[in-house]
């Protein structure tokens, strides 16, 4: 994408696979983009956990994790094959919802 970095939405997921939404405002995102990489473990620590966003939801999860400017990102190496690597959820054609303002996940 071109422009400003206004936020980055990433997906967690711990070794049991269940998931969970992130959402990393602009300053955090900026010191972050060369470490977090797609398919690698880390621990992550002093974010807040809130209730997810009511609609646009990318999984199905009660609570999502915000990162702040203190949160740390510590890379786990030589633990990926412990972790999952990615996640997902089916639904029949006719419980895909229309979709509107009000539609609480991404269908994709």
């Amino acid at each position: 994408d071109e422009g400003a970095i206004m936020h980055t939405d990433i997906v967690v997921l711990d070794k049991e696979g269940t998931h969970m939404y992130g959402r990393i405002p602009t300053e955090p995102a900026i010191s972050l983009q060369d470490v977090l990489q797609e398919g690698s473990v880390y621990i992550m620590k002093r974010f807040m956990c809130k209730p997810s966003k009511p609609t646009y939801r990318v999984v199905d999860s009660p609570f999502m994790m915000q990162f702040t400017r203190f949160t740390t990102v510590d890379p786990v190496v030589d633990d990926e094959e412990d972790f999952p690597y990615c996640t997902y959820s089916l639904m029949s054609f006719s419980d895909i919802p229309i979709p509107g303002p009000h539609t609480p996940h991404f269908i994709d």
